[in-house]
Order: structure tokens, then sequence, then C-alpha cells
């Protein structure tokens, strides 16, 4: 604590000798209160271009049922972070639409993603920021979630081709639009969410005080 308090004085301290009052204003305000922007994006089905595989991985996916998940987090190849964070929407959000694709030559695990329907809204409201996903109110809506690549298998397109997949899927249940939203700075995602077909459709900002943290915090989205 002694050593954040010193390097905080350090810096202000600078600041204040260069004169710079929008950086000092930011950096007292800053663990007090914080704006987290987002862009919020949308595919209609009727819209979408089926994606072609350009490379010679051959994939093969299923809607994971609780043994097969439990598989996949047992045998975790990448950080430990990110384990954590979706077993967390596994096991303990309870979201269990989720599609994992795997290596047809080796049955490995390459990709996996949620997919967010009208009959998760119960989960959506204990465990999401409710107006994020407003949307879902309608059952012709869907959100597509936690898009995560294992590391061996990234920069191959993967999630452009699993999109297929997905699309397939809504349109036999009746979806007709998928919304999905990132961070206004994910530069990476936000390219991969246009590749796909998705245009932002509004932006939503999160007003977090301090100790507020992951969803918590006022939300205001406004439609562009």
């Amino acid at each position: 604590m002694l050593k954040i308090i010193k390097r905080k004085f350090t810096t202000l301290s600078r600041l204040f000798r260069s004169g710079n009052l929008s950086d000092i204003f930011k950096v007292l305000i800053n663990p007090l209160f914080r704006i987290i922007v987002y862009r919020i994006d949308k595919i209609s089905l009727d819209s979408y271009q089926h994606k072609s595989n350009l490379n010679s991985l051959k994939l093969t996916s299923k809607i994971a049922n609780q043994k097969e998940m439990d598989a996949i987090f047992n045998k975790w190849p990448d950080s430990k972070e990110e384990l954590i964070r979706h077993e967390q929407v596994y096991n303990e959000y309870g979201f269990k639409t989720c599609f994992v694709f795997y290596n047809e030559e080796n049955n490995e695990p390459v990709h996996f993603q949620f997919l967010i329907t009208h009959k998760d809204l119960s989960l959506v409201e204990q465990a999401l920021p409710f107006k994020m996903y407003s949307f879902l109110k309608q059952p012709s809506n869907a959100s597509q979630e936690w898009i995560y690549t294992f590391n061996n298998y990234r920069k191959m397109g993967v999630a452009n081709i699993a999109m297929n997949d997905i699309i397939s899927y809504c349109k036999k249940n009746n979806i007709h639009s998928i919304y999905s939203h990132r961070g206004i700075n994910n530069i990476a995602s936000i390219k991969m969410a246009e590749k796909i077909g998705y245009k932002q459709v509004s932006t939503a900002y999160q007003w977090q005080f301090f100790k507020q943290k992951r969803h918590q915090g006022y939300y205001l989205i406004k439609t562009i």
C-alpha cells in the first residue's frame, strides 16, 4: 500500500511541475471513478455470408455437456486467468450453451464460444448487467459471448469459420439476429467482428465507482 501511495505522489509531483491539468485530474479521479466504453454489434442471419475454410485444419463441433467441459477445464493448456474466467461462466453463472470445436485429426479442443438466448434471461439478470442484454427479451435474438481460441490454434481464422455452425444452429432455433459486444479500443476484436459481418448498432457506457469490479456499476446504452 505504501508503495502505491509513494508511486501516486511521485506521479502527481511530476505532473504538477509540468502543469498538465488534464493528466493531474485523471490521476486523482481514476482510483475513485472510471468510465468503460463498449461497442455493441449486431449481425442479421439473412445478411450473413457463409465463410470458407482457407486452411487445412478440419473442425468438428458440438454443444458440450458437463463431462466434456470438465475435460477441457482439467486439461487447460493456456493461462490460469483464462481458465478461471471460463470456468466461472459455465459452472458459476450457469450458461450451458457452449459450442466446442475440435481438431478432426486428434480430437483436441481448438475453440469454444457461448450463445446466450432468451431462455437464459434469468441467468443474465443474476450474473450480468441486464441493460447490456435487454435485446434478449425478444426470443428471436441471441448474444455471442466468451469467444476463445486456444493458443496453439490462433491466427488460423478459426473464430471466423466457427461462425458458420453458430448461424446454422440459430436458424434451426428461430433466432434471426445475434448481438456481441467488445471494448471500444479492442481493435483486434473489432476487426474480427467486422470480418464476420457484425455492424455496430449502439455504444454502452459503464460508470464504475470506488471498489466496483467486473460487471458492477451504472450502464447507459446509446443507439447510433
